[in-house]
């Protein structure tokens, strides 16, 4: 998503907090939106649900419109960082096999 429809779906600077986790500006958004970027995959660690960690990838359509994302949540207690990993692995093979 560029960086100006972030700044159309936010136009506050300050973010409707979901939890304690969830990130609460448009500026730490745009951070960890660079990060996601540059990585290829997100991690949500009760960012918008207590008790629930997800691990998010994009899949490239061909066209904006034809993005999808893949994720796969875990409760949080069973996501240490071992688990994480594997399931980043698992997702991110997903997107590109062989990548």
């Amino acid at each position: 998503m560029p960086d100006a429809r972030v700044h159309e779906l936010y136009a506050d600077e300050d973010l409707p907090r979901l939890t304690a986790e969830t990130v609460p500006n448009r500026a730490a958004l745009m951070r960890q939106l660079a990060t996601i970027r540059e990585q290829g995959y997100a991690i949500n660690k009760e960012e918008s649900e207590r008790g629930l960690t997800a691990i998010s990838a994009r899949v490239r359509g061909g066209t904006p419109q034809l993005d999808l994302a893949v994720s796969v949540a875990v409760p949080s207690v069973r996501a240490d960082s071992l688990l994480v990993k594997r399931v980043r692995e698992l997702v991110l093979d997903v997107v590109e096999p062989g990548g």
